[in-house]
C-alpha cells in the first residue's frame, strides 16, 4: 500500500495544488497535456480544470500517484495546456482521460522556477530596469 501526500492550496471554488518537488513522490515527473479547446466555450477551461483534479484524486484512491497542478488556456489559438504531475506519461495520459480531455500530444517538461533570493540579487545587479541613477 502506497501512501500520497498531497499538499493543496484553495483559490476561489477550485483546488489548486502546490509545484513543489516531494521526494515523497517517489520520482514524479511533470507533463504536459496539450488539447484543443474552443474559444467559444466560456466555461471550458474551468470545468476541464474541476474534472482534472478530481481524477487526480480518484487514481490517488487507487494506489497510483497523479497531481493536477494547473491549466494554461490561450482563447486566441483555441489550445489549452494541462500540468500534471504523475509517474509516468501513460499516468499522465490516463488522467487526462478520466477528465475527458483528448490530448493532441503529452510532453514530459523541465520546470525552472525563481526563488526570492535570486530575484532580490538580480535586482541589486548593475544594469537592472528596476534601479535608479
Amino acid at each position: 500500500m502506497r501512501l500520497i501526500v498531497f499538499e493543496v492550496r484553495f483559490v476561489g471554488t477550485a483546488e489548486v495544488f502546490t509545484l513543489s518537488p516531494n521526494p515523497r513522490h517517489g520520482g514524479a515527473k511533470t507533463y504536459l497535456v496539450e488539447a484543443y479547446v474552443s474559444k467559444s466555450d466560456a466555461n471550458g477551461p474551468a470545468g476541464i480544470a474541476d474534472r482534472a483534479v478530481l481524477a487526480s484524486k480518484e487514481m490517488g484512491r487507487e494506489g497510483t500517484f497523479v497531481r493536477y497542478v494547473r491549466s494554461i488556456f490561450i482563447p486566441q489559438d483555441e489550445t489549452c495546456f494541462h500540468i500534471f504531475e504523475a509517474g509516468s506519461e501513460q499516468d499522465a495520459r490516463n488522467a487526462a482521460a478520466r477528465a475527458g480531455i483528448q490530448p493532441e500530444r503529452v510532453l514530459e517538461t523541465n520546470n525552472f522556477e525563481a526563488t526570492r533570493p535570486q530575484l532580490a540579487r538580480s535586482a541589486r545587479g548593475t544594469g537592472d530596469a528596476r534601479q535608479r541613477t
